[in-house]
């Protein structure tokens, strides 16, 4: 066990104990807590300690556990009593996790008898946990109510709604804000995952009855709620901007369509009247063709009879003669 202390910053009357910080990744959402919430005292496994010493700069305390292949939630708990009997530690005001790994312990330590904290309860915990599961993480979340087959590469929000399960069946008053920062973007995963666990034993204590940490996540919250409520107000302008458009461009296409109509049929006439005109000038043509062919008749004719009236007339003249 290791116990690196550090009095809680100027002005508080306690702190925030981390279980298990995780990788460096997560750093951004320690130092929010940090600047947001206030110190924080972290408590990890030994075997994640190198993995986990990015943090150890941001905690006011450091706390090391080692389990030594026995009770893991004991050794922790035994860890942290001896850290919290020190003259001047600083009161845990709150307990909190962002790693699957680490909710079963810190609801193991937020018993009566041990700090007495909110939480999820440790039955919950158990029964959900990854690690209780022993390797099934489908299992866990089929049993949260995330349908089929998952798993956490495929389904971005599977922890998320892991956790939002994990929350006891008194606490179905919070559906409407754990939904809200299951949707909110700004969120990182660890700050969704640590807002999940916390929120609904936040909100279901009286603000009169609020410790400093409660009282600091409901600000925290409120501050997701707005920032949400702004994202949504500025996406459906967007949107209501997109179907404006879409409708201009409907217009103008349907007027493009009319006068297009308009042309069609104003073509078509022309060749109606172009057509009745070629029809007539055939019908014409046919006339005159019979009567030219009438009158080369006539003149046949004529010539014949002219013809037959000179023999006779020659024929007549040799008689006299």
């Amino acid at each position: 066990m290791t116990l690196d202390r550090g009095l809680p910053q100027s002005g508080t009357e306690g702190c925030l104990l981390l279980v298990l910080p995780g990788g460096l990744g997560r750093e951004p959402v320690l130092r929010r807590i940090v600047a947001e919430v206030g110190p924080v005292v972290v408590l990890v496994d030994r075997s994640f300690a190198e993995s986990s010493k990015w943090a150890r700069p941001l905690a006011t305390g450091w706390i090391e556990w080692d389990s030594q292949g026995g009770d893991s939630s004991k050794a922790c708990w035994l860890a942290l009593s001896s850290w919290l009997n020190q003259p001047d530690a600083p009161k845990i005001l709150g307990c909190t996790t962002y790693d699957e790994w680490g909710i079963e312990t810190c609801a193991y330590l937020c018993e009566a008898g041990r700090l007495g904290l909110p939480y999820t309860s440790l039955n919950t915990a158990r029964a959900l946990s990854f690690n209780y599961c022993k390797g099934s993480p489908e299992g866990c979340l089929k049993a949260a109510g995330f349908p089929g087959q998952v798993a956490e590469e495929n389904h971005p929000q599977g922890r998320s709604v892991l956790l939002k399960a994990q929350v006891e069946e008194d606490n179905t008053f919070a559906e409407p804000i754990l939904e809200l920062i299951s949707q909110a973007s700004s969120l990182s995963d660890g700050c969704r995952e640590m807002l999940l666990a916390m929120s609904p034993h936040c909100l279901k204590t009286t603000k009169s009855d609020r410790h400093a940490y409660q009282h600091q996540m409901v600000e925290v919250l409120t501050k997701v709620v707005v920032e949400f409520q702004a994202e949504n107000a500025s996406a459906a302008r967007a949107a209501e901007a997109e179907v404006n458009e879409m409708e201009s461009q409907q217009a103008s296409a349907a007027g493009g369509t009319t006068a297009a109509q308009q042309a069609v049929q104003h073509a078509t006439e022309e060749r109606d009247t172009r057509q009745a005109a070629m029809s007539s000038a055939d019908q014409v043509t046919k006339v005159a063709d019979q009567a030219l062919a009438d009158a080369r008749n006539s003149v046949a004719n004529l010539e014949t009879e002219r013809a037959g009236m000179v023999a006779d007339k020659a024929e007549y003249e040799s008689l006299i003669a």
